[in-house]
């Protein structure tokens, strides 16, 4: 007879909470409710910000404690996905390998004309490979743990387009990794210091334009569950959002600061979640020019926006 996790955690103690894709529960080494039940893998993993970190499988967990077969357990709501295996294109290079082809210097003009710093230019690659979808692309690595789990590719030609009834409709600047979903992934998340400042901006270019501070992107303009988490589990000691300059970016503001604070551990209501504005007339960070955000100029997003935008009055 099978029967509903969330029951089972309750009667264990753990004084389940039902976040969507996890369980927040009480941890079983700390006693803290700090501890997150992914449903999808059954793993048990709490909050290293309280310095427990302890990760428990479930199965074992429940046979430890109740004798119980995980096989036999259902989860209300729990999204079933088709697991997928990322394929990195052949001909990838990146740009600190030796060569200097042509697709190579041409997608380097295409970043300095963006006004990326070199260091960053240094991680990203470039893919020459007639004939491929991924061809003539700027290729961005998606690291975890030094190893690329996604990847999305920008076209550098320009001469890429999206087609509909045998006409050019709009240009396809990007094409990621098939098969995998963006928000399941943060750019740049190895670099993530405790304790350190990290800046969430709508695209990777403007992520990729910050030179000495730790930059990532929504990818789809607002933040996932999954990269909500994974960025709350780096604990980082403050959080600056960058929406681009247009209501659409400012809409996108509020379903972010909403999305962390919904995601936010306990341990980490002291850490402050900031905005900075950008100067009218400009559209997003990466056209300022600018390799830096003063952190002082950063400003507290008011509680009263998380409930409605002061532009929809």
């Amino acid at each position: 007879m099978s029967r509903d996790l969330e029951d089972i955690l309750d009667e264990l103690g753990l004084n389940p909470t039902d976040k969507g894709q996890y369980f927040l529960i009480r941890c079983p080494s700390c006693g803290r409710k700090e501890m997150f039940l992914y449903k999808s893998s059954k793993k048990m993993i709490c909050n290293r910000r309280n310095k427990c970190g302890t990760e428990i499988d479930l199965k074992d967990f429940l046979r430890e404690n109740r004798s119980l077969s995980v096989e036999n357990i259902t989860v209300k709501n729990e999204e079933r996905k088709q697991e997928t295996n990322l394929v990195i294109p052949e001909g990838l290079k990146f740009f600190t390998e030796k060569g200097s082809g042509f697709a190579k210097m041409q997608a380097l003009k295409y970043l300095v004309s963006r006004n990326i710093p070199k260091k960053n230019i240094k991680k990203l690659g470039y893919i020459y490979e007639p004939g491929t979808l991924y061809n003539n692309t700027i290729f961005f690595p998606f690291w975890e743990s030094s190893s690329i789990v996604y990847f999305t590719t920008r076209d550098f030609t320009g001469r890429r387009f999206i087609y509909k009834d045998g006409e050019e409709k709009e240009p396809l600047r990007y094409i990621a990794a098939k098969g995998l979903n963006s928000h399941d992934y943060v750019f740049n998340i190895d670099e993530i210091k405790e304790g350190g400042d990290l800046f969430i901006f709508e695209g990777l270019m403007c992520a990729l334009s910050l030179e000495n501070q730790i930059g990532t992107a929504t990818m789809t303009s607002t933040l996932g569950d999954k990269q909500a988490i994974k960025i709350w589990d780096k604990a980082p000691g403050r959080i600056v959002l960058v929406p681009d300059n247009d209501k659409a970016g400012r809409d996108n503001l509020i379903r972010n600061y909403k999305k962390l604070l919904f995601h936010r551990p306990p341990s980490m209501s002291d850490i402050e979640v900031l905005k900075y504005d950008l100067p009218d007339g400009i559209k997003d960070f990466n056209e300022t020019g600018k390799h830096s955000i003063n952190i002082n100029k950063c400003k507290e997003i008011k509680k009263g926006a998380i409930f409605m935008a002061p532009w929809d009055n």
